[in-house]
């Protein structure tokens, strides 16, 4: 997940492995970076800072899935992309001249979406077969939940209930053998959803795994409550200073009519919030839950407090948040198209989505990729901006087990921008004195900025060019921030409305969420100015890392390194490097040359 929580007085951290699971048992993936704890005395975590982690051990097969259950089928009909990909690549390069020219998904749908008469062609089949089809608005996925008989009858394969240690039952195809029909098998090439949570898993406390930084306070002045600046975190005055935020707080910008999206796996509790934000002298966001294919609302953890509250405290203008609570069972297809209908969102697309829920790249398979890079293009063509932390585990984003380089998706995504994490010390007027890429002492591998290069899944963009890129395959992260838990940020967290506890957490979990926050703060300024508003970014910084603007708006790392088990790929050099992308940005320079 990215998150990292800490224990006052205590110096032993120990990781615990958290997978996300998609479309069955036999692919298992990570919920971002492991999330790595301090020990109480000699006793391991047991947790990820969610609540719902998987207890170590593997799943017990308890019988044959019962019929009734209902599972989110979705039928993907994406074909040859290459048409989408020019016109992204166009309307996101600053030196286009159809720069910015944003689409609605309507629009987007006629153009790049399936033939209208594939998505009739499968949804009379599906009709035909008692199921009640719906036509996304992407143009490229049809709806179609169907009881575990029916799936078991279209699809040719059996279906089982599974449980894990922690109690959690899900409803899964076990063998991976599931056939498109042939009717419909020429035009609804991908289908997910054949997996899905039944049961939650036992709910875990997370309070006790909270605590101090455990180190002194640095830099300069700290604002807030007693009770957070107690915590031994950076506040959100200080990293405000430290990145540039504070000129654009001084324009007035503070995030007003944006609207943005979290995926997370952990639940979250409104009261956290409501004491946050006053502590630190903002207005509490009001959150909007909504669950993907789950039985109930997620129990609340870690993650969801300090997404949330990081926004709070850059963005508090934010007009609507949405939480898109995912199922780990289920393939992730499902909440990110979730995400973008509008019925969803208020009746209005988002502006940002983040994420700091990540898995293994290499368990990307061929029904998975095509319709996932879809709903990152379209999103990219609609003005939207993706942003996902790089994970946690240093160059082997597939650990455990594999050692070997592997990278986390969504990050290693042409059209999501990848943010990692750095150590930073401040000055007593809380400007970064140093910055270096973030790697816990002893080289835990869950301690520590992801990054690397993707495998054959991901082609590097044409926007990624300039000293210290190269190869054939996508390299992350693209930009870093300050992501060490120590001394980490301070965060409120409720179990309940009225159990909680102050505490101080960090990780790529921290770093990716400010990157969002600030990014609704410059589309505020361009939008008043009647330009167009950010959307796909990657093209704009690394059109400005190539120029010669680059020491005005960004701050080299050039020190560290994330590399893992003698992998020498991830050394901070000048430039770019996948230890942390083209390092930190000042993000009132960013809006400068953006109103160029």
């Amino acid at each position: 997940m990215g998150g990292f929580c800490s224990l006052a007085g205590q110096h032993s951290r120990r990781s615990v492995d958290l997978k996300y699971r998609i479309s069955d048992a036999k692919r298992r993936y990570r919920i971002g970076a492991v999330l790595a704890c301090l020990a109480l005395a000699a006793t391991a975590c047991t947790g990820s800072g969610s609540s719902s982690s998987s207890a170590p051990g593997a799943p017990a097969k308890v019988g044959p899935a019962s019929g009734d259950v209902m599972l989110p089928v979705a039928f993907g009909l994406v074909s040859d992309p290459t048409e989408l990909v020019n016109h992204v690549a166009a309307i996101s390069d600053p030196e286009s001249s159809t720069y910015g020219q944003y689409q609605t998904f309507e629009q987007l749908k006629r153009t790049y979406g399936a033939p209208e008469s594939d998505l009739d062609a499968v949804s009379d089949y599906l009709k035909s077969q008692g199921v009640t089809p719906t036509i996304m608005s992407t143009g490229v996925l049809v709806k179609a939940p169907m009881t575990v008989d029916k799936a078991s009858k279209m699809f040719g394969t059996d279906f089982e209930l599974m449980r894990d240690p922690d109690g959690r039952e899900y409803v899964t195809n076990p063998k991976d053998n599931a056939s498109i029909p042939s009717e419909i098998k020429a035009k609804a090439r991908q289908v997910v959803g054949l997996s899905v949570t039944t049961k939650q898993p036992t709910p875990q406390s997370v309070l006790d795994r909270l605590g101090s930084s455990g180190g002194e306070p640095q830099g300069g002045e700290r604002k807030g409550c007693p009770e957070a600046l107690d915590t031994g975190g950076f506040t959100p005055n200080q990293l405000s200073t430290a990145y540039g935020v504070d000129g654009l707080r001084s324009r007035g910008l503070d995030g007003s009519g944006a609207r943005v999206a979290l995926i997370e796996v952990s639940g979250y509790e409104q009261a956290a919030t409501d004491v946050y934000a006053p502590c630190f002298g903002v207005k509490p966001l009001e959150v909007q839950l909504h669950q993907v294919t789950l039985p109930a609302p997620l129990a609340p953890g870690l993650e969801a407090p300090l997404d949330v509250e990081m926004l709070n405290s850059i963005a508090p203008g934010i007009e609507r948040l949405d939480i898109f609570e995912a199922d780990t069972v289920a393939d992730p297809v499902l909440p990110y198209s979730a995400i973008l209908e509008v019925a969803n969102t208020g009746g209005v697309l988002v502006d940002v989505i983040s994420t700091s829920v990540d898995f293994c790249e290499d368990f990307l398979d061929d029904d998975i990729t095509p319709i996932m890079e879809h709903l990152f293009m379209v999103s990219a063509a609609a003005g939207i901006t993706i942003v996902a932390s790089s994970g946690d585990f240093g160059s082997s984003g597939c650990y455990p087990p594999d050692k070997k380089m592997s990278v986390q998706y969504p990050a290693s995504s042409g059209y999501v921008t990848a943010v990692g994490g750095t150590t930073v010390t401040l000055n007593d007027a809380n400007e970064i004195q140093s910055e270096v890429v973030w790697k816990a002492p002893g080289g835990s591998a869950s301690e520590q900025s992801g990054g690397g290069y993707s495998s054959s899944k991901i082609a590097r963009p044409r926007y990624q060019i300039g000293p210290g890129t190269g190869g054939d395959s996508r390299q992350i992260p693209d930009v870093s921030f300050a992501a060490n838990p120590s001394p980490g940020f301070p965060v409120y967290v409720c179990e309940t409305s009225t159990n909680c506890a102050w505490g101080s957490l960090g990780g790529t979990s921290g770093s990716t969420p400010m990157f969002a926050a600030v990014v609704t703060l410059i589309n505020q300024e361009l939008t008043s100015v009647g330009r167009p508003k950010l959307g796909f970014v990657n093209p704009f910084i690394y059109s400005v890392a190539n120029g010669d603007r680059y020491d005005k708006v960004f701050r080299d790392v050039v020190e560290g390194s994330n590399a893992l088990f003698n992998n020498s790929c991830c050394n901070a050099s000048k430039g770019f490097d996948m230890a942390s992308g083209w390092g930190s940005v000042d993000f009132t320079s960013v809006a400068d040359e953006l109103s160029k």
